[in-house]
């Protein structure tokens, strides 16, 4: 008697979100691992900089604040690249035999949960810009008038 084998099960096909081989790329090269003419790239640079900008300005920034400031843009970028996934999944984000969302939703979750995080720890408020000191401006500007000029 020979023994058959039973016939194999076709591999379940599974979509590519991009959501792990981002997170390394981006734990690797941080944020310039992004190609900066994408407009995700574009994005993620102009949020990071309204954050910076509402936090002071970069000078007002100390180190340890720019590199939370960097892991939030990198949540930013991974939530971004989970959102657009499971977007295109559209009612596939439910796994109607296990009654259970897809597990890119509970990382999802986690990412958010991590960037809420790191913006409370960097504080939500909005700070002010020092401003610099009329004398200080008058100073660097202006040139005295001559009688020239007014004439």
């Amino acid at each position: 008697m020979t023994a058959t084998n039973p016939p194999r099960k076709r591999p379940r096909p599974y979509g590519n979100s991009g959501f792990y081989a981002l997170g390394a790329a981006l734990s690797k090269g941080g944020l310039s691992a992004l190609d900066g003419r994408s407009a995700m790239a574009r994005t993620v640079r102009d949020w990071r900089q309204e954050i910076e900008s509402d936090l002071g300005g970069e000078a007002q920034l100390s180190r340890a604040q720019q590199t939370l400031l960097d892991l939030a843009a990198r949540d930013v970028v991974l939530l971004m690249q989970a959102d657009a996934f499971l977007l295109e999944l559209g009612p596939g984000v439910v796994n109607r035999r296990r009654r259970a969302y897809v597990p890119l939703v509970a990382q999802r979750q986690a990412v958010a949960s991590h960037l809420a995080e790191m913006l409370k720890t960097l504080g939500l408020r909005r700070h002010a810009r020092e401003a610099p000191r009329l004398a200080a401006v008058m100073g660097r500007t202006s040139t005295p008038a001559t009688p020239e000029d007014q004439g």
